[in-house]
């Protein structure tokens, strides 16, 4: 059988303080039987678990979630009996994160709280080099990043943007990984409804080429400003202007606060990539 989450997504409605439901996308050809979750849990903060049962609907009602964030990077774990078209049954177990990340105009919210998403561009960064990402609080833009990757980047509270332009990736296995804060895509095919998409453009470039994405990102040369259009888009912009490699995060922080200061006051922007 293929890999039940390289298809199957997962929902949260309806996101309070008090409750959440969690819902499974449709799966052709393979019906559930039993999905529970059982958490939360986190590297950083004592929990008290306790296991949460769907409904015959298929419907699981969380109660005082523990939504994560890259502060406290709270996760469950879910559990699913599945019954293939032979009869035959498989119980499959995951980690999830429950999140409230949201758009809202021009800006990205995480728990309800405006953020401006500041990431670095790397090459060659390995599971292990992730705590040096929580220490500078920054985000990674990675190409084409591994599903240990992500779980790891999860369980540490490291958001990832995954740069998947050019490639043809079971995106829907992403939205099992709350470390993912954004997918790069060149287009709008086979685009999941439980993910934020990102296009990025180049300045020459109109607004109505990339209209399709949830987030737009302006990728700039050393000296280039975003399109006009950026200043008064109704969508979250990200300017991405990358110098090269980073002896450290921390540079890399201090530049994408040098890059935020270059595009004042006329950019106030959701994001600024390095």
């Amino acid at each position: 059988m293929t890999a039940f989450n390289e298809q199957l997504e997962i929902f949260t409605h309806r996101a309070t303080e008090s409750e959440v439901l969690v819902e499974l996308g449709d799966l052709s050809g393979v019906q559930v039987r039993s999905f529970q979750l059982r958490g939360p849990r986190c590297e950083r903060a004592r929990t008290l678990p306790a296991t949460f049962q769907a409904d015959q609907n298929g419907t699981l009602l969380v109660t005082d979630p523990c939504y994560w964030t890259p502060q406290l990077p709270f996760l469950y774990d879910v559990e699913l009996t599945l019954q293939q078209a032979d009869e035959a049954t498989t119980t499959w177990k995951h980690t999830v994160g429950l999140r409230r990340w949201e758009i809202d105009g021009r800006n990205l919210f995480r728990e309800r709280r405006r953020i401006v998403l500041r990431a670095v561009v790397v090459d060659d960064f390995d599971a292990e080099d992730l705590p040096t990402a929580v220490e500078a609080e920054m985000a990674l833009v990675v190409r084409d990043p591994s599903g240990a990757f992500l779980q790891r980047a999860s369980e540490l509270g490291v958001p990832v943007v995954a740069d998947l332009r050019g490639l043809s990736p079971d995106i829907v296995s992403y939205t099992w990984q709350p470390s993912v804060a954004l997918v790069l895509l060149d287009n709008a095919a086979s685009k999941p409804h439980a993910i934020r998409t990102a296009s990025v453009t180049h300045p020459a470039c109109g607004f109505a080429e990339a209209a399709w994405a949830d987030v737009i990102a302006a990728e700039l040369n050393e000296t280039e400003l975003p399109p006009a259009w950026a200043a008064t888009c109704e969508k979250p912009m990200i300017a991405i202007r990358r110098q090269g490699a980073y002896a450290e995060l921390a540079q890399a922080r201090r530049a994408c606060d040098q890059l935020q200061a270059d595009l004042a006051p006329q950019f106030d922007l959701a994001g600024y990539f390095v």
